[in-house]
C-alpha cells in the first residue's frame, strides 16, 4: 500500500510539473505537431473503435489511460508525460519522458521506473495517425488496434 501511494504521489507532482510550468522558460524549437499534443489532456474515445454502450462503454473509458504531456518545471526542455487509468483511489499512473520524432509522426516514450529511479531506456512507439488540436489517433508498435482519443472527457 506504501508503495502504490509513494507511486500516485510521485506520478501527480510530475503532471503538475508537466501542466503549470513556471519559472524562467527556455525556449523550446517544437514542432505544430510536438504543440498540439502538449497541456491538454487526452481521453480514450472508445466509441471511435467499437460500439460499446451502457456499462461497458464506461468500463472501457475506466480503464482506458488517459494522457497529458507537456514540459518539467525544473527543466523545460524536459518533455515528460503522465497516463492516468481509473479514478480516485482506483486509478494508477504512468510517467515519463516524450519525443516526437523528426517525422512528426513517430512518439517515443520512455516510463520512468520507480524502483531503478531511473527511465526506462526502451520506449513505448506510437505511430501517429491522426492529430488535430482536439483528436490524437495512435497505433503502438506491436498492437494491432489504433487508439483514439479526444480532448473532450467521456
Amino acid at each position: 500500500m506504501k508503495k502504490t501511494l509513494t507511486l500516485v504521489m510521485a506520478a501527480f507532482v510530475i503532471s503538475l510539473m508537466a501542466s503549470c510550468g513556471g519559472g524562467a522558460k527556455t525556449e523550446l524549437n517544437l514542432s505544430d505537431e510536438a504543440k498540439m499534443l502538449m497541456n491538454k489532456t487526452w481521453y480514450p474515445d472508445t466509441k471511435a473503435d467499437t460500439q460499446l454502450g451502457g456499462d461497458i462503454e464506461k468500463i472501457g473509458n475506466f480503464f482506458a489511460g488517459k494522457y497529458l504531456f507537456g514540459t518539467a518545471e525544473d527543466d523545460p526542455s524536459n518533455l515528460v508525460y503522465s497516463c492516468t487509468s481509473g479514478e480516485g483511489f482506483f486509478s494508477s499512473t504512468t510517467a515519463g519522458r516524450w519525443k516526437l520524432l523528426e517525422d512528426n509522426k513517430t512518439l517515443l516514450m520512455y516510463s520512468y521506473d520507480y524502483d531503478a529511479g531511473a527511465y526506462k531506456t526502451d520506449a513505448d512507439t506510437c505511430t501517429i495517425l491522426e492529430l488535430t488540436p482536439e483528436t490524437l489517433v495512435w497505433q503502438k508498435k506491436g498492437v494491432l488496434l489504433s487508439e483514439h482519443f479526444s480532448t473532450t472527457k467521456p
